[in-house]
């Protein structure tokens, strides 16, 4: 699922990178210890959502005459859902194997709802992923060919749309998690609804191409990720947050320009990103159930470790299966 940005955005392949670090140390804490850090890593989930409909965009917008909406939806799901299906065949292996030699539980039977949101919690971005992307095609395409009244129509109902969003309840409340069939997809629905007023907003940024002052970005960034700080998970804030850091990405886009040594550094690996974010839970758990086995007593130094060894096992993984046109789909 390679979906690296234009030359132009250096800066959003940099940020991409840093939100699959922020998600790795997020579910390294999963176990609750040092959970009082994992607030810097709210962000990470909302910008991947607007950053991937504001290049979407973009890139409709080249020729958005040329571009046929089956044809991007077999390519999509090519990008997407068979990555998608692999690693949720290969996490299903994974937790059948320690249940069978380790924990000794008895085993998960396959079920329809692994085709929505796999066999493990963090799958459930690519099929939210695919599905906004084709509906939002057409909406995308229609816009870009108009215009500028049309854009900036569509961007100010994206706006609203985003922000109606957050003020109005989740529509299907109910149990929710991955055991079910309604519950499966009671938590595609919700996992979704909580990350899609970003994915509006990266649409509005998109149709609406003007100047943004990057300081102003930086401090809208700074004072959402406090307001996570002081009260908690706030889906308001995360999607802000997200936002910002797009907008900061992206400020330059209309006049680009050399980036800076460090930023050059973290786009490269940028290309690494929804990889990192696919594999990386699969050697977080390995790692818990060796802890929980051996009685290790949870500290700073071992959660670092735990953090080093899942970001370098997964980028090792993405390296050895980029080798092969037989499991290179798997990257992207």
């Amino acid at each position: 699922m390679n979906m690296a940005s234009p030359a132009r955005y250096p800066q959003v392949d940099a940020l991409r990178f840093l939100s699959a670090v922020a998600i790795v140390w997020l579910h390294c804490c999963a176990d609750g210890f040092l959970d009082q850090t994992t607030f810097i890593t709210r962000f990470a989930v909302p910008f991947f959502s607007a950053s991937a409909m504001f290049l979407l965009y973009r890139s409709i917008a080249k020729s958005p005459g040329q571009k046929r909406w089956g044809h991007f939806a077999i390519s999509r799901t090519r990008r997407l859902y068979l990555p998608f299906l692999g690693w949720t065949c290969i996490y299903l292996l994974a937790t059948e194997f320690k249940r069978r030699f380790i924990s000794h539980m008895p085993l998960i039977p396959v079920a329809p709802y692994m085709l929505w949101t796999g066999s493990s919690e963090q799958l459930w971005f690519l099929p939210f992923l695919l599905i906004l992307s084709v509906v939002v095609f057409p909406l995308c395409r229609w816009t870009a060919a108009g215009h500028r009244t049309r854009q900036s129509s569509m961007a100010a109902i994206m706006a609203i749309i985003g922000i109606a969003i957050i003020l109005l309840p989740f529509p299907l409340p109910g149990e929710m998690g991955l055991s079910d069939n309604l519950g499966a997809a009671r938590y595609l629905a919700a996992m979704s609804w909580m990350t899609l007023p970003a994915a509006c907003w990266g649409l509005t940024l998109a149709m609406w191409p003007r100047q943004r002052p990057q300081w102003i970005s930086l401090v809208i960034f700074a004072v959402s990720m406090f307001m996570i700080h002081q009260h908690g998970r706030d889906m308001l804030f995360e999607n802000i947050a997200g936002f910002a850091a797009l907008v900061w990405a992206t400020s330059n886009d209309a006049e680009p320009k050399e980036s800076s040594r460090p930023i050059s550094f973290l786009a490269i690996r940028g290309r690494d990103a929804y990889g990192i974010y696919l594999a990386h839970v699969l050697f977080i758990e390995s790692m818990f159930a060796v802890v929980s086995r051996f009685h290790f007593t949870n500290s700073v130094p071992l959660k670092l470790v735990e953090f080093a060894i899942a970001l370098g096992l997964s980028i090792a993984t993405l390296r050895i299966l980029d080798r092969s046109n037989w499991t290179r789909w798997l990257c992207g």
